[in-house]
């Protein structure tokens, strides 16, 4: 496992999901007219700089989904990468 290194591990992540209302342009009624999905990521790293600790941004669901599907083919890389060092008597840590 790495000790350290040049750039902030990522330790830790969180998301918010929520319902927003959309009052539209009407300032006499305040009912909603319709909502919006907004979705937060946080990422949380060990950097030891303050404001390089936590990143928060929105997110659409469509970049969720393509999010997903990138971590799911890293994780299959990951897998890839076991099975050739297995299969070649490597360690892997």
């Amino acid at each position: 496992m790495l000790k350290g290194g040049i750039l902030p591990a990522a330790v830790d992540l969180k998301t918010l999901v929520d319902l927003r209302p959309d009052f539209g342009d009407d300032k006499e009624t305040p009912v909603p007219k319709s909502f919006v999905i907004s979705i937060q990521l946080r990422i949380s790293t060990d950097s030891r700089i303050d404001q390089n600790r936590d990143l928060t941004c929105h997110l659409t669901e469509d970049v969720l989904d393509d999010f997903i599907a990138k971590l799911q083919r890293t994780k299959r890389k990951i897998d890839a990468l076991k099975d050739f060092a297995s299969s070649s008597s490597l360690a892997v840590r």
